[in-house]
């Protein structure tokens, strides 16, 4: 009898009956937030993509949109074509990009009016989103995505001038998110054939957008520093050198350069004042705050109380939701993000801050 008793009061203390009953009830909440989460994230990636499907022709869309005609009454073949458009480039500027020129056709080919055209920059955008949000909880935690999708409705926005998001056919955000594809392949996968695939795949971002060769050494570093494995980086590496190499054997050869926008000046105070204005430009809102904008964009407040209740409001909520539980992040994860973003945003700059073109073409409070 008194074992049964101890056996029972043993019972008794490791199952609390209060705690039993407030099981299912914490249980119901957790499963009502992951819901409520799940549709808000879905929700504010949409309403950040839907404005680009509402948008018209515009900058290089307006004659690279006639690119299937141009073939058409070519008479060449499709690599005959291909050629014909990018040699120019090769031996007046020294550029390569053939894989631009192949994907340019092969989006103005596929979708010759421009709704079909736009929701499909829309939809390559929401994949953007979405593999931006895969690389946040990849390197983080899973329950990172939905900051990251908050992150993507605060900084995604069109521009009056030259922007990527809704013209020039999409390549910037194909070059995006090949990018963070080959990387995910990296991080996420073992084996040869995820990194033959990453190699595949990184040599068509390379030769589709030279901005692809400054943000290799940063996705080396961070394939090394979550794999710890330097031979998994060689699949961006390797590409990125013998393109470089190609590149720079280009430019060596041009003797005299068609236009000053592909030009190289290294004289520093045009350098940093172009860099400035680049990696400024690509802030919200730049074309309003910079300094000596002449941008004039008038603001409805009706419009501002629309956004504020149709995104303000549910990205309040999303984070909120987010904040009430621990995310527990792993031991450099902050960092690594952080350094992905900021090489992201702050490498590409470069590139337009050398050239002599933008230099004096840059408007203040604009990117190119």
């Amino acid at each position: 009898m008194e074992l049964t008793f101890q056996v029972a009061m043993r019972t008794t203390a490791t199952y609390p009956p209060t705690l039993t009953a407030m099981a299912p009830g914490q249980d119901l909440v957790d499963r009502r937030r992951t819901l409520l989460t799940r549709v808000l994230t879905g929700y504010l990636a949409v309403v950040t993509v839907a404005p680009i499907a509402t948008t018209p022709y515009r900058s290089d869309d307006l004659i690279n949109r006639r690119t299937p005609e141009a073939f058409a009454a070519s008479g060449q073949s499709l690599v005959e074509f291909i050629v014909a458009w990018v040699g120019p480039w090769v031996r007046d500027q020294g550029r390569l990009f053939p894989g631009s020129a192949l994907w340019t056709f092969a989006v103005f080919t596929a979708f010759q009016d421009r709704v079909s055209y736009k929701v499909f920059l829309a939809g390559l955008v929401l994949l953007m989103v979405a593999l931006v949000a895969a690389t946040a909880a990849t390197l983080t935690r899973p329950a990172l995505l939905p900051v990251a999708v908050a992150g993507c409705v605060a900084t995604l926005h069109l521009r009056d001038y030259f922007d990527g998001l809704d013209t020039f056919s999409g390549v910037m955000p194909f070059t995006i998110c090949g990018t963070l594809v080959a990387l995910l392949l990296l991080l996420r996968r073992r084996g040869w054939a995820s990194a033959v695939v990453a190699a595949v795949v990184w040599t068509d971002v390379l030769l589709t957008y030279e901005v692809a060769i400054v943000l290799t050494p940063t996705l080396g570093v961070l394939v090394w520093w979550v794999t710890r494995r330097w031979v998994r980086a060689l699949p961006l590496l390797v590409p990125m050198a013998a393109v470089s190499a190609v590149v720079l054997v280009l430019r060596s050869r041009v003797t005299t350069y068609v236009g000053e926008a592909y030009r190289i000046n290294l004289e520093p105070d045009l350098v940093l004042t172009t860099y400035v204005k680049q990696a400024a430009g690509a802030l919200p809102w730049s074309t309003q705050w910079y300094p000596g904008t002449t941008a004039t964009m008038a603001f409805d407040p009706a419009l501002l109380v629309l956004a504020a209740l149709v995104v303000a409001a549910p990205v309040a909520v999303l984070l909120t939701v987010v904040a009430s539980r621990p995310l527990d992040l792993p031991r450099g994860a902050t960092a690594q993000l952080a350094m992905l973003g900021a090489s992201m945003w702050l490498l590409p700059p470069v590139l337009v801050a050398v050239s002599l073109g933008w230099q004096t073409d840059l408007p203040p409070g604009r990117h190119t």
